[in-house]
């Protein structure tokens, strides 16, 4: 049985950020399901666009089986660790690594030249999910995800709790060192299903997770029980993996969840995600606008406690969901996702231009709105990542139908969905945008920055992508591609 489906996360791998939305909401597309197609152009910064995030280098990694990227992030030495899942043999250049049963986890680290430096696979019996990846101050790597079966990385086989064919699942948090040696990994959860989804890394190094689970999870201070048919957990942890403490939050009633974290200077952190049709946040309750459809939260929790300091909801008619969440540098908050019909950040409602779309938005330390905005077309559009640069840029990745224009100018797609990653200033100007695109699929975007302001982006996709002057092509199923983009 496939930890995708015991996770409910199924959706998610096959088509991308707007399985938030729910199991009956995908980006339409008219792409065959499988095999190559031609190349199609990419988009360079649209019509009066400007000039910046031209490719500096790009690879495709793959063999004909299943491989895909889940997570980067900047190394802090000008790099990029890039991690996922794959069936199969893939070789990013330290020799082929090989799958041994269902889907395993890679790790693979790359110089700012595209270089590799290493590569590792993680796996035993089963399958296991890599959700979340941060790179601490050491230069340290903390991995967190789901598995169902056995895992290693390197140190004492974990083992989930509950049989494989009963549909157990466990979350796993694991942190290796800068070349990818074994430092701790923990496993929690009971024989139901439970994973963690992301990660980030807050003062002395100081790690916090995030994710969904039913049945009951135990991080050091006894077995937490769900409320509800799916409940959001928040856990830190200490440099060595020991509980700091944890949290839960009930109240969800479909699997179909996303939880993202990130720590916003050293007195907080900000949760996000989506829900329907209740979400019990502390003291902060939190109802869908008609409790069918899921609505988007934000919530700042205390870094010292995990108590819940602030909630925002998103809410309108349609379905709305928080995808990442990121500190803007000082003590704001960034928050982008995607939409249907209208979204209100907290300046009046604004409308899609058509089927979904997506939003960016931030907000002061005091959760005023600084500015946000909402982009698309007629087709599918969204928000999948953000990034954050020293001076206050942000980098923005995402999915979108047709045409799109992010204020350079329109960005042309060759066949729905198409990706993106744009550039905009502290103040949410645009600085540049550029799209990639070809004939078949390509799958949620991944980026970080690098302290140049270089951008590296990564995305699963199928037949050819055009990246700048480079074609590159899978080698028949989903491959994966890591490209760098100048700042």
């Amino acid at each position: 049985m496939n930890t995708l489906c015991l996770l409910g996360l199924a959706a998610v791998a096959a088509s991308g950020c707007t399985a938030i939305l729910g199991d009956d909401y995908t980006l339409s597309s008219t792409k065959a399901s499988s095999g190559t197609g031609g190349g199609g152009a990419a988009g360079a910064g649209g019509a009066g666009g400007a000039p910046g995030g031209a490719p500096l280098w790009s690879k495709s990694f793959g063999d004909g089986a299943d491989q895909q990227i889940w997570e980067i992030a900047a190394d802090g030495a000008g790099g990029v660790v890039l991690a996922g899942i794959f069936l199969g043999t893939v070789d990013f250049g330290g020799g082929p690594l090989g799958a041994k049963s269902g889907m395993d986890i890679f790790v693979a680290r790359f110089d700012g030249q595209g270089n590799h430096l290493w590569s590792k696979a993680f796996g035993a019996d089963g399958d296991q999910l890599l959700t979340g990846l941060a790179v601490d101050s050491a230069g340290n790597i903390v991995l967190c995800g789901g598995f169902s079966g056995q895992v290693s990385f390197g140190g004492e086989t974990l083992v989930s709790a509950g049989a494989v064919d009963a549909g157990g699942a466990d979350a796993f948090v694991a942190k290796l060192d800068g070349q990818g040696g074994h430092l701790w990994s923990r496993r929690y959860g009971d024989a139901l299903a439970q994973s963690a989804l992301d990660v980030g890394i807050g003062p002395g190094d100081g790690i916090v997770v995030a994710g969904v689970y039913v049945g009951a999870m135990d991080f050091g201070a006894g077995p937490v029980a769900a409320g509800g048919p799916w409940d959001v957990f928040a856990v830190r942890l200490g440099t060595d993996g020991s509980p700091v403490w944890s949290q839960h939050f009930p109240g969800q009633d479909d699997p179909f969840k996303f939880a993202t974290v990130a720590v916003r200077g050293k007195k907080d952190l900000l949760l996000g995600g989506s829900f329907r049709p209740r979400l019990e946040l502390g003291k902060f309750v939190l109802e869908s606008a008609n409790g069918k459809d899921l609505d988007g939260y934000l919530a700042s929790l205390d870094w010292a406690t995990g108590e819940v300091l602030s909630a925002r909801q998103f809410s309108g008619p349609g379905r709305q969901g928080v995808r990442t969440v990121r500190s803007d540098g000082t003590a704001g908050a960034l928050v982008t996702g995607v939409f249907e019909q209208s979204i209100d950040f907290g300046a009046g409602p604004a409308e899609s231009a058509g089927g979904l779309d997506g939003f960016v938005a931030r907000y002061e330390a005091d959760g005023a709105l600084a500015w946000g905005t909402r982009f698309g077309g007629k087709g599918d559009d969204q928000g999948c990542r953000l990034a954050v640069g020293a001076g206050g840029d942000v980098a923005l990745a995402g999915a979108f139908g047709g045409t799109m224009d992010l204020g350079g100018g329109p960005l042309q797609g060759v066949d729905a969905p198409d990706l993106f990653v744009a550039k905009l200033d502290a103040k949410g100007g645009h600085r540049w945008s550029r799209a990639f695109g070809g004939e078949l699929e390509q799958f949620e975007p991944r980026l970080a920055l690098d302290a140049e302001g270089n951008v590296f982006v990564a995305a699963t996709f199928r037949g050819n992508i055009q990246v700048g002057a480079a074609t590159l092509t899978s080698a028949g199923n989903n491959d994966v591609w890591l490209a760098k983009l100048g700042p």
